[in-house]
Formats: structure tokens, C-alpha cells, sequence
């Protein structure tokens, strides 16, 4: 027995229909989960702008559009990189942007 591909990933290369639909749908995909929904919010602080997606009251997605340490002092004060860091300002910014009804909140 010869196996020629990964058998988590095949890639289908004896199905060029089938490749192509997985390559298209890994692109909506990749609009779906990372462009679709983003709604710019300008920090009051800063005045960066950011993309922002509320999924609920309780989670929110941030896209920063450059790099926060440029242009947010939080940020450029914070030791080290990492997950976690936060604005208090900008999530002040996002706050009043879905109280506005700027940004909306998703069911």
C-alpha cells in the first residue's frame, strides 16, 4: 500500500471540483470569521481606530489596524508582549460606540 497524502489533510489532488470548493469555502470562512461583522470604533483616548465585533454583551473581538504600542500609551507602557493586555480607554470607546448603537450587538 502507497499512501500519498496525509490522511488529516488530503489535498484532493485527483479532484480538481473538489479542491476548488474547499479552497472557496476556506475563503468565506476566512471573511466570515475574521472580516464579517467588524465595525470600526476610534479610541477617545488615542483616537487609533480598531475593528471591532461584539458577539454578545460579555465577548467582543478587537482588530487593531496598526500597531497598538504606536499609538496607545497603555500599550507601548505594557511589559512584553501578550494576550490579555486591555485598554481602558478603548473598551470605554466600544462601550459607549453599542450604547450609541454604532456597533451592534449580536444575538
Amino acid at each position: 500500500m502507497i499512501v500519498t497524502e496525509w490522511a488529516k489533510a488530503p489535498g484532493f489532488a485527483a479532484d480538481p471540483q473538489r479542491s476548488a470548493a474547499i479552497r472557496a469555502q476556506t475563503a468565506t470562512d476566512r471573511y466570515t470569521y475574521l472580516d464579517a461583522g467588524m465595525t470600526p470604533v476610534r479610541c477617545a483616548g488615542c483616537a487609533a481606530t480598531v475593528l471591532v465585533r461584539k458577539h454578545s454583551p460579555q465577548h467582543t473581538s478587537i482588530q487593531w489596524t496598526s500597531d497598538p504600542t504606536g499609538s496607545c500609551a497603555e500599550f507601548a507602557d505594557a511589559p512584553g508582549p501578550g494576550l490579555g493586555r486591555s485598554c481602558g480607554r478603548l473598551r470605554a470607546s466600544i462601550e459607549h460606540a453599542v450604547l450609541e448603537g454604532m456597533l451592534p450587538v449580536a444575538d
